[in-house]
């Protein structure tokens, strides 16, 4: 196997595209198309299911993928530790749930970008509770989960802020009347939850749980601007981070519940002790922390 062969394996892999992938690499897509084809040849599997215009991984291109990764990364850092070179180039991946990246990451990814214009940036979407592990597998470089504090030896933890979590309804909402809201009144109550998995789902569904309380009515949304607009229009109550509907709590266009169970999650910077800390990587962790570290729990308004 060749580097070339495991690069242009990872970008077909990533954009699931033969033509995006040679776009990508400035090969003409014959080339690509040829590179596969012998690298699959070599290793005498399948690495993709060609259906029609479509292709996925097989199971061996899902195995090759992790390694693939690790192999390319590895030649990328020896070319940077080789050549002594001071100012951040090559590639960066990183993780961060989707509210992370969509409220906290913008101006980040957009300073670093004006700064190092060098760097190739990417994106990889994880679970929180997935990031320690793809972190110690160098599958990317650094994550931005959001949970609570992560305790590993083998990781560098840096909490950036503490994120209140908040039951949020429409501003017309009876229970608004109520000074403190318990698991039993919310019983019949139709909750929008975020996915199987989420700590802060968890976090909740245990309160009420362990209140003795089922919640009759319950569906699931992955997404935070499509629970926002659910809540808005009257189709339920759901959980979500603060800094997600503070704009929206701001105008009047959703309400806070005084929920009796408060808490919060730590958003925390992590990536591996022992990765050699190239000057992307370097300079990605210290503009992250400048810009979102956060020294105290932001303050919720007075309910």
């Amino acid at each position: 196997m060749e580097i070339r062969q495991l690069i242009t394996f990872s970008m077909v892999a990533e954009t699931m595209s033969f033509s995006q992938a040679a776009q990508a690499l400035n090969y003409a897509q014959s080339t690509v198309t040829a590179q596969i084809q012998s690298l699959e040849e070599e290793l005498g599997v399948p690495l993709f299911n060609r259906l029609g215009r479509r292709i996925t991984l097989t199971e061996a291109g899902k195995r090759l993928q992790w390694y693939a990764l690790k192999m390319t990364n590895l030649e990328e850092e020896a070319r940077n530790v080789i050549s002594e070179q001071d100012e951040p180039m090559g590639s960066l991946t990183f993780s961060a749930p989707e509210s992370v990246l969509t409220y906290h990451l913008p101006r980040v990814l957009r300073r670093y970008r004006d700064l190092y214009p060098q760097v190739k940036l990417i994106f990889r979407p994880h679970a929180d509770h997935e990031m320690p592990n793809v972190i110690r597998e160098g599958m990317i470089d650094v994550a931005f989960p959001l949970n609570q504090r992560i305790q590993a030896q083998n990781l560098h933890v840096n909490v950036l802020a503490h994120e209140p979590i908040v039951l949020i309804a429409p501003p017309d909402h009876p229970l608004l009347d109520e000074r403190q809201v318990s698991p039993e009144q919310i019983e019949s109550e139709s909750v929008i939850v975020t996915e199987l998995g989420c700590n802060y789902r968890n976090y909740f569904e245990n309160t009420v749980h362990a209140a003795g309380v089922t919640l009759r009515s319950r569906f699931e949304l992955n997404n935070v601007q499509a629970i926002k607009q659910c809540v808005m229009v009257g189709l339920g109550i759901a959980l979500l981070p603060y800094y997600t509907v503070r704009q929206e709590v701001d105008e009047g266009r959703l309400a806070i519940l005084p929920y009796q169970h408060q808490f919060h999650v730590d958003l925390q910077l992590i990536y591996h002790r022992d990765r050699w800390m190239s000057p992307a990587l370097s300079a990605f962790v210290e503009l992250a922390h400048d810009m979102l570290s956060q020294p105290d729990i932001e303050a919720l308004p007075a309910s």
